[in-house]
């Protein structure tokens, strides 16, 4: 298994880790949003991974999508939208370009409604 699919793998188990935890029968917004954090980084640094090992632009741009997306839970905008916009420039088959596009749409309007609050 190369290394991106390793720093994949760890940051879902964290994401899994985090929907445990957000159940509604736990409260537990430290471990939340810890394991929210913890899955955003290892994803970030399985996108890091995936370039130096020259990985497909299938598996680059659905390593930007889940980052973009988890980053977006995360309230880290900046971040979700840099790596949607990055994910939507590597030219990636028209599904998952629609998806970032969605989840670029959805960080837009979580920026604009934090704006506003």
């Amino acid at each position: 298994m190369t290394n991106y699919k390793k720093l994949h793998s760890r940051a879902m188990d964290f994401y899994e880790n985090y929907l445990l935890e957000k159940s509604p029968k736990n409260d537990q917004s430290f471990y939340k949003a810890y394991f929210l954090n913890l899955a955003f980084e290892f994803e970030k640094k399985a996108v890091s991974a995936a370039f130096a090992e020259n990985a497909s632009v299938l598996d680059l741009s659905v390593l930007h999508r889940s980052a973009a997306t988890i980053a977006l839970q995360a309230g880290l905008f900046s971040a979700a939208l840099e790596l949607a916009e990055n994910g939507m420039a590597l030219n990636p088959p028209a599904e998952i370009l629609a998806e970032l596009k969605e989840v670029r749409e959805n960080i837009l309007k979580a920026q604009n409604t934090e704006n506003n609050d």
